[in-house]
C-alpha cells in the first residue's frame, strides 16, 4: 500500500588523494575575543557562488553553517583570525 521513494546513498571512498584536497581546503583560524572559549576553529568555504562557510570546533567536532563574507567566531561573533593575523598581534 504504502511505498517508500527510493533512496540513493553517496558512497564514501577512502581515497588518500581525496581526503587531502578536503584537508587543504580547511583553514585553521582562531578567534581573538579574551572573554570567548573557542580556541581552533577549521573554516572551510562550501558554496562557490555565496559567501557560506563550514566552521567546525576541533576540540569537540561541533560544526556551523555560516552565511557571511568573512567566517565569524559561532560563540560570540568576532572576525575569525588566521595563523598569520595572529602573530601580527602578538609581535
Amino acid at each position: 500500500m504504502y511505498q517508500s521513494p527510493s533512496t540513493r546513498t553517496k558512497s564514501v571512498t577512502n581515497n588518500p588523494a581525496s581526503q587531502l584536497t578536503n584537508a587543504v581546503r580547511a583553514e585553521r583560524r582562531f578567534c581573538l575575543n579574551a572573554s570567548c572559549l573557542t580556541d581552533e576553529i577549521l573554516v572551510r568555504k562550501v558554496s562557490s557562488f555565496n559567501d557560506v562557510w563550514l566552521l567546525t570546533d576541533t576540540t569537540d567536532n561541533t560544526s556551523w553553517l555560516v552565511n557571511m563574507e568573512t567566517p565569524v567566531c559561532p560563540c560570540c561573533d568576532a572576525k575569525l583570525q588566521t595563523t598569520s593575523s595572529t602573530q601580527r598581534f602578538l609581535l
